[in-house]
């Protein structure tokens, strides 16, 4: 990779390529309060400055995980990732949707077994939350 950034433009294919597999390179949680903002040159000529846009809430998370961070990053995209910044503010990128669960319905003798358990319940407010709360747990798919 190293061989091949020489030949290629400093900021395009690294940066793009660092935002798609943001994800892989750092994990799910940290890729929910953090992203890729630019790849620059560092100013003492040596190396590339990795700069990160996070949530205000999150940035002393980044900020103590900024080494292993640019280790894992300079890793990524060749080795020479030398420091980090840190920039406050609203992520450009909405972190992918975690899918939705798939539903299924339940089946009569479940729903037979669902009512027939909360009959004893008196109060009807409270009857029709715990049906629903036990509706919301049997119909819910674990794959």
């Amino acid at each position: 990779m190293k061989l091949a950034r020489k030949k290629l433009p400093e900021k395009g294919p690294a940066i793009g390529r660092l935002k798609l597999q943001w994800a892989d390179i750092v994990g799910p949680s940290l890729a929910k309060v953090c992203e890729p903002d630019k790849i620059g040159a560092s100013p003492k000529g040596k190396g590339r400055v990795l700069t990160l846009r996070c949530i205000p809430a999150a940035s002393t998370m980044v900020q103590h995980q900024s080494e292993l961070i640019r280790q894992r990053v300079s890793v990524s995209l060749g080795g020479d990732v030398r420091d980090i910044r840190i920039v406050q503010g609203p992520l450009k990128q909405s972190p992918p949707a975690a899918p939705a669960k798939k539903r299924r319905t339940l089946t009569p003798s479940e729903r037979e077994s669902l009512l027939s358990s909360v009959q004893t319940i008196e109060d009807t407010d409270l009857r029709k939350a715990v049906l629903a709360l036990g509706e919301a747990v049997l119909t819910t798919d674990e794959s």
